[in-house]
C-alpha cells in the first residue's frame, strides 16, 4: 500500500506486522518504513524468512501523525502490551 499521508511536523507512525495473522513486529517509522515488513529485505531475519516461505505477511498502520517521541511511547506500549498477553514478537525491545 501507499505510505501514510503525513503531517510534516508529525511525520511518524506506529505499525504492526503480522505473519499468518499473528503479530510479530511493532515498529515506528516515517515515509516508506512500513514497506520493509513485506519486502523480504527487512533487517529482521525472521520477517524475511516468513516472506521467503510464502507465509501471509501483512503490515498496517496503527497510529499516524505522531512526533518521534509520541511514536516511541506508543511503540513501546504496544510491544509491552502484546508481550504481556503472550505474543512473542521478533522485536522485543525498542531500538534506540
Amino acid at each position: 500500500g501507499a505510505a501514510p499521508i503525513i503531517n510534516k511536523d508529525h511525520p511518524y507512525y506506529v505499525y504492526i506486522c503480522k505473519v499468518d495473522g499473528v503479530p510479530v513486529v511493532v515498529g515506528k517509522g516515517k515515509g516508506d518504513r512500513i514497506k520493509h515488513c513485506t519486502s523480504g529485505t527487512s533487517h529482521c531475519r525472521e520477517l524475511n524468512e516468513a516472506v521467503l516461505h510464502c507465509k501471509t505477511v501483512t503490515a498496517e498502520v496503527l497510529f499516524k501523525s505522531l512526533t518521534e517521541d509520541e511514536a516511541l511511547i506508543r511503540e513501546m506500549t504496544m510491544i509491552q502490551g502484546l508481550t504481556a498477553t503472550g505474543f512473542t514478537l521478533f522485536n522485543k525491545q525498542v531500538s534506540a
